[in-house]
This record gives C-alpha cells, structure tokens and sequence, in this order.
C-alpha cells in the first residue's frame, strides 16, 4: 500500500492545539523561517527577499512538499505546509 499525501487542512484541525498545527499557518511559504547560522553558531530569521545576480548562475530549484523539519533548528521541530518553490544557490558572493 502507498504512503498517503499528508492533508494540512484535516491535520490543522485535529490539531489546532498543537503549537506545531498554529506553525503551519504562519510557515505557508514551505521554508522554515529559522535557520541555524554555522559560522555564527546562532539561530537567525530567514529573509526573504528578491535577488539579481550581475551574471548567469546555476541554482537548484526544488519543491517543499509537508514535512516536519527537524534538521533547520537542532532540539526544535515545525511542521511545513510546503507546496511551494525554493531556490539554491552555494556561492556566498555574486
């Protein structure tokens, strides 16, 4: 038997008293919006902002589908509605 898509909207309201559940509605965009900065060894806000680049580069573009992150902050779990596009891109500078 296959895995079944996971349904936000039932699990929303299963689950509304879940501090998880109330994460989803802020983290529609499919990201979490905490990060965890290695070189700085501090956990920070993710921006969110449009970016031109000078010359051609090469990203990775994927879709978020719904997951609980546990990797973005260690000891702290969101759940993720997903559905939507994100971009990567591994040079510091452009």
């Amino acid at each position: 038997m296959g895995k079944k898509a996971l349904n936000v909207s039932s699990l929303l309201s299963r689950r509304l008293h879940d501090d998880r559940a109330k994460e989803v509605v802020k983290q529609l965009l499919g990201v979490n919006s905490d990060g965890f900065n290695r070189a700085l060894q501090v956990v920070e806000s993710k921006i969110q902002a449009p970016y031109r680049t000078t010359q051609k580069v090469d990203v990775l573009k994927s879709r978020v589908l719904t997951v609980e992150d546990a990797w973005s902050v260690k000891g702290k779990s969101y759940l993720m509605a997903g559905g939507r596009c994100q971009l990567f891109f591994s040079e510091t500078t452009f």
